[in-house]
């Protein structure tokens, strides 16, 4: 099987090139499973969003995984 460019895996273009026959199911999936496990690598942050709504202002506080 010839080596398939990664470009043709990216998540957002992936699918039309399996409809259209540029890559197979399977060779989708030989390269998810070669991915390595980058978990241990995540970060948390807090996000404040401002939105304006006709003369007030709205303010919401948005946190992502507050565990952390």
């Amino acid at each position: 099987m010839p080596s398939v460019p990664e470009a043709m895996f990216d998540l957002r273009v992936v699918e039309r090139h399996i409809h259209e026959g540029r890559v197979t199911q399977a060779e989708y999936d030989t390269f998810l499973s070669g991915l390595e496990d980058s978990a241990s690598n995540v970060e948390t942050s807090s996000v404040s969003l401002v939105t304006h709504v006709r003369s007030r202002v709205v303010q919401a506080d948005v946190a992502e995984d507050e565990e952390g």
